[in-house]
Formats: C-alpha cells, structure tokens, sequence
C-alpha cells in the first residue's frame, strides 16, 4: 500500500512531458489556448525575479527568442490557462494590446520587478540574469527540484 501511495504521488509532483524545467528548477510551460503566453507554475518560496528567470529562460531556450525581445507581465498569480488545477504566473512575448506600452525598469524610479503590474516588460536577457542568484537561492532553501 505504502509503494503504491509513494507512486501516486511521484506522478502528481512530476511535471506534464510539456513542462519545461526552467534554470532555476521552476516550472514552465506555453500556454496552448494563446500564441507566445508562458506560464511558470507557483513554487514555494519563489519571488519576482524566480518567477522572470523562469520566463526568461523558456523565451531564450525553449522558444529560442534573442535577448533583445521583450518579455511582458500578462496576468499575476492566478488559475492556470494550460493546467487549471494549478496556479501561474502568465507571461507573453507577444505585445496583446492589454501589455503594449507598459511600464519598464526605472518608470517612475522604481527598479523592482513586479509580479502584479500587468504590461510590465523586460528583455529576455534581463529577465534570464536573474536566474543564477534564484538557482542558488532555491538550493539554500532546499528548494532545488524536481
């Protein structure tokens, strides 16, 4: 019974054959109901930059996107588009009319990178810097997997 419980759960924490394991050992995925949307799945522990590096590293590896193509902000934490028993932090490289002409790094004053203002954009290669600092972030945490 015990074998059996084990291997059930094995398979609820794996990620879908889809998923894209990110740099930071953050989940991704596209989302298949609207062109160039990345979802990165919610982590525990994850801030704002865990959440960029993920999306960036998908847009730069998976997607193949150079690193002067922006990455936009299209809906904070919420249902998952492409897994809807999960929760997302969705992301485009498209710029959709509800993301074109958002804010970017220093409007304002401000060099946070938020996970809650939607149009807010980064190049990719800004977003993907992020990921050694997450990465090893993660691994103190004891957070590095799968």
């Amino acid at each position: 019974m015990r074998c059996l419980l084990a291997a059930a759960f094995s398979l609820l924490a794996a990620p879908a054959s889809a998923d894209y394991i990110a740099y930071n050992r953050m989940i991704a995925a596209e989302d298949p109901t609207r062109a160039g949307v990345i979802e990165v799945y919610q982590k525990a522990g994850a801030g704002p930059v865990d959440y960029w590096c993920a999306a960036g590293d998908y847009a730069r590896r998976a997607m193949g996107r150079d690193g002067s193509d922006r990455l936009y902000l299209l809906r904070p934490l919420g249902q998952s588009n492409a897994a809807p028993r999960r929760s997302s932090v969705a992301f485009t490289i498209v710029p959709y009319p509800e993301v074109d002409g958002g804010s970017r790094p220093g409007d304002g004053g401000s060099y946070s990178v938020p996970l809650d203002v939607v149009g807010y954009n980064l190049r990719t290669l800004h977003a993907r810097a992020f990921c050694p600092d997450s990465l090893k972030r993660f691994r103190r945490l004891g957070l590095a997997f799968p």
